[in-house]
């Protein structure tokens, strides 16, 4: 049943991944202010309009695979052990995806206006908000699988 509260919180995880690709998650302003550098998941863009690919484009690259593993995790409602399993991978990549972007962040800021102002935009709280969507959706699995394996339904 796609309807189960696991698919929602799968849902979740799936819109502020999703949503990363285009929303911001770091600006630096020079402290003149004539100069700015912004961070989304695929590039740097100065305020020149020049884009900086790589290696940023890697954490693109692990949210689209992200992404396709939350598809089929959110299909395979029917198989609990196997879906538990994909959110464990999801779960993973998450991880992954919040170091990668605090180390472009940190290595960012030390390179680029090194008195300038940084600011966090709202893009630093998606993956927080899908990681604790992804810990939701494991758990209501887990006890949606309790529920089958209890002897008292029978």
């Amino acid at each position: 049943m796609l309807q189960r509260v696991q698919s929602i919180y799968l849902a979740v995880v799936f819109i502020s991944i999703a949503a990363l690709i285009k929303i911001t998650i770091w600006t630096k302003t020079s402290v003149d202010g004539t100069c700015s550098l912004y961070l989304n998941a695929y590039a740097v863009i100065h305020s020149s309009g020049q884009n900086t690919l790589f290696p940023y484009n890697s954490s693109l690259l692990l949210i689209l695979f992200m992404l396709v593993f939350l598809v089929y995790t959110i299909l395979r409602h029917d198989n609990r052990k196997l879906q538990l399993q994909l959110t464990t991978i999801i779960h993973a990549g998450l991880i992954t995806l919040m170091l990668l972007l605090i180390f472009f962040i940190h290595k960012m800021d030390g390179v680029y206006f090194p008195n300038g102002l940084s600011n966090y935009k709202i893009g630093i709280a998606l993956p927080f908000i899908a990681l604790a969507a992804n810990l939701l959706a494991q758990h209501h699995i887990r006890h949606d699988e309790k529920l089958v394996n209890n002897d008292n339904l029978r």
